[in-house]
C-alpha cells in the first residue's frame, strides 16, 4: 500500500533511440551545436560546495585530446580542506535527502533525462570536443546517461510491488518525508478517501497483525490501484532481473501470484499477502466471462489454497457451474506450529468492477 501512493505515470522502458546521421537536417543540428560549444572555449567554471560558488586561486584545464593546444574550458582545483568541506556538506544533507521519498527521487532522475535528451546535440559536441569521440560514439554515451536515468528511476517502485519485496516497500518508507510514521499516516488518509472505513494501516509492509481490514474495503483499494499505470505493470510482471554492483551479481525477483507467471489469466492489477493472520490472502482485478472482476481472497487454508479457490470462482462466473467439492484433509501437525484439523472456509469477495 506504501507503494500505491506512487503517482509516476509512466511508459514501460525503452533505450532512448540514437540520432540518425544520414539524415540531413541531424548533420545540420550537429554542427552548429559543435560550433556553439566551440565558441565557448576557454571558459572558466566554479566548483559548488554546500550550495554556494566557490573559486580558487589555482586552476586546472581541459583539453581536446585530437588537439591538445584547444582548451575546452578552466576549472578550480580545490584544497584538501575544500574536498572535505565538500564532503561535510554532502553527509549532512544526506540527513534530509534521506527522508524524500522514493517516487520524488525517481522524479529528479526523470527531469534529468529530459534535459539530457533536449540538449542532446549539445552533449554529444562536448563529449566529440573532450574525449576526442566521433559522432556516432558521443551520441551512444549521452544515450546511455538517459538510459541510466529512465531504467533506474523505475526500478524499485517495481520491485515493491512486483515481488511483494517487503524490503523495498519498507525502504520507501523510511524515505519518506517524516519517515515510516508519517508514512502510515499517509496511507490511513488515503484509505479513508478511499471509503475503505474498516481499514487501518500499522505498517507499510503488511507483516504485522495490526494491519486490518475487509474484503470490501480491499476491493476499493484494488480499483483504485488499478488506475495506475506503474501499478498495473508492476504487479502483472512475471519477474524481474536485477544486476547488483560492483560484482554484477544477478538477483531473481519472481511474482508472488502463480496465477501471473503461468500467463493464462488477464490479470490486470495482483497482491498477495503473507503472514498466517492473513489467511495467505489474494486481491486480483482480472477480465473474466468478458467483464472486470474484482477478486479478494482471504482466510486461506495455505500458499496453494488461495490459487485453488481464485481458478474454482472463475470457473463458475464462466459458465455458472459450481465445481466439484474439495475433500478437507487432516494436516499433520509440524513442531513449533498450532494443530489445524480441519479446512475453514476462505472468505471470498467478488465484485464486478465498475
Amino acid at each position: 500500500m506504501a507503494t500505491a501512493e506512487a503517482k509516476l505515470h509512466m511508459p514501460e522502458f525503452t533505450n532512448e533511440p540514437f540520432i540518425d546521421f544520414s539524415n540531413a537536417e541531424n548533420r545540420k543540428k550537429m554542427e552548429e551545436a559543435l560550433k556553439q560549444v566551440r565558441a565557448e572555449f576557454g571558459r572558466e567554471y566554479p566548483m559548488w560546495i554546500a550550495g554556494k560558488k566557490v573559486v580558487t586561486e589555482k586552476k586546472r584545464k581541459s583539453t581536446n585530446p585530437s588537439r591538445p593546444s584547444e582548451v575546452l574550458g578552466f576549472f578550480q582545483e580545490a584544497t584538501i580542506e575544500q574536498a572535505k568541506e565538500a564532503i561535510e556538506a554532502a553527509n549532512k544533507y544526506f540527513n534530509v535527502w534521506k527522508k524524500v521519498p522514493a517516487e520524488e527521487r525517481a522524479k529528479f532522475l526523470f527531469k534529468a533525462a529530459a534535459i539530457v535528451r533536449e540538449r542532446k546535440f549539445e552533449l554529444n559536441a562536448l563529449v566529440c570536443y573532450e574525449v576526442g569521440k566521433s559522432w556516432v560514439e558521443a551520441d551512444a554515451d549521452v544515450a546511455e546517461t538517459i538510459d541510466f536515468c529512465e531504467f533506474y528511476g523505475r526500478e524499485m517502485l517495481r520491485l515493491a510491488l512486483m515481488a511483494s519485496e517487503n524490503r523495498a516497500a519498507s525502504s520507501i518508507a523510511r524515505s519518506y518525508p517524516g519517515g515510516t510514521e508519517a508514512c502510515v499516516e499517509a496511507m490511513n488518509r488515503k484509505a479513508q478517501l478511499l471509503g475503505m472505513s474498516h481499514t487501518h494501516f500499522a505498517d507499510p509492509t503488511g507483516l504485522t497483525s495490526d494491519n486490518v481490514s475487509t474484503a470490501s474495503d480491499l476491493a476499493l483499494m484494488v480499483k483504485a490501484a488499478a488506475g495506475y499505470e506503474l501499478i498495473r505493470d508492476a504487479t502483472t510482471t512475471a519477474s524481474h532481473y536485477v544486476e547488483v554492483q560492483p560484482l554484477g551479481t544477478v538477483l531473481a525477483f519472481n511474482n508472488t501470484n502463480s496465477l501471473v507467471r503461468a500467463g493464462q489469466w488477464d490479470i490486470q492489477v495482483s497482491k498477495t499477502g503473507f503472514i498466517r493472520e492473513a489467511g495467505k490472502c489474494l486481491v486480483m482485478l482480472a477480465n473474466i466471462a468478458s467483464r472486470s472482476v474484482v477478486i479478494v481472497l482471504l482466510d486461506s487454508y495455505g500458499r496453494l489454497t488461495r490459487i485453488g479457490d481464485a481458478v474454482r470462482v472463475k470457473h463458475w462466473l464462466e459458465t455458472g457451474e459450481s465445481p466439484p467439492a474439495t475433500k478437507a484433509v487432516k494436516a499433520k501437525r509440524v513442531k513449533g506450529t498450532l494443530p489445524q484439523t480441519s479446512h475453514a472456509p476462505t472468505a471470498v469477495k467478488v465484485k464486478a468492477a465498475v
